[in-house]
């Protein structure tokens, strides 16, 4: 389907002006990093941690099997949030000046998302205080293995000529199945970032909290907007994930905004 020229040179715009912002973010960061490294809390990264076996006689592992206990706290690195940021809003700024010039992102954000979401999901995920690097692993692997189901949802069915469009299913079977699989993966990694924050809301800063509550709401709306993508032009939908998209990305970045008040 050949997009209208007029709608598509607003979404170019829109795709300009989000680049700009990107990369404003990105140099705005990179100078706090280098500036202000002083005040960064905990150096702006995150500890992880890794399950491993507790000590124990081999005889006793054998008797154990896999119920035998396990430590949960061994130290195994560190995040860089910071660093991380940085990377997020920059390829995010490439990708826009390259949907600017094509003029729509459609048919390319997923593959962007591919890389950035699990970015996203990530700082939610290790601000919440999912520092388990198994469980890390699991939602940036689940979270880009969707990604390209968003990319199967958005494309429209082909009206064949001389049938009348109505006459023509606006969801194939794949694509139904497609949205309900990313579905599933977002409420579950979702449900994991909450059941953890639970864990330590309580004495957890305010900005934290709203943090994690922003993207409990704006993670799932590209879903949304997906499930009504047949309903809208094509323009619109540009429009809708770029907003989503930038809101979600400048979220993660209030952390380490945030973090400058040691």
């Amino acid at each position: 389907m050949v997009p209208d020229a007029c709608p598509m040179t607003v979404a170019g715009v829109v795709h300009g002006a989000a680049a700009v912002a990107h990369l404003l973010v990105t140099v705005t960061l990179w100078v706090l990093k280098a500036q202000f490294a002083d005040h960064i809390l905990f150096e702006g990264k995150l500890p992880l941690t890794c399950t491993v076996p507790s000590a124990r006689t081999e005889a006793e592992s054998e008797a154990l099997r896999a119920f035998a206990p396990v430590e949960l706290d061994s130290p195994c690195g560190d995040y860089d949030l910071v660093l991380a940021c940085i990377v997020l809003h920059g390829l995010t700024m490439l990708a826009h000046v390259w949907y600017a010039v094509k003029g729509t992102s459609h048919g390319w954000r997923w593959v962007e998302y591919f890389f950035s979401a699990p970015l996203v999901f990530l700082h939610t995920a290790l601000t919440s205080g999912t520092r388990d690097v198994g469980s890390l692993v699991l939602i940036a692997t689940a979270t880009a293995g969707v990604m390209p189901l968003g990319h199967l949802i958005e494309q429209r069915t082909v009206v064949p000529p001389g049938v009348p469009p109505a006459s023509v299913p606006k969801r194939t079977d794949a694509q139904v199945i497609g949205l309900i699989v990313g579905w599933v993966v977002v409420v579950g990694v979702q449900g994991t970032i909450v059941m953890n924050f639970g864990r330590l809301a309580a004495g957890a800063p305010t900005f934290v909290i709203g943090i994690i509550g922003a993207e409990m709401v704006l993670l799932p709306l590209f879903g949304v907007v997906a499930m009504f993508h047949a309903s809208v032009s094509l323009s619109t939908c540009d429009i809708l994930h770029t907003v989503l998209s930038f809101s979600s990305k400048i979220v993660p970045t209030a952390v380490f905004i945030s973090s400058i008040t040691k």
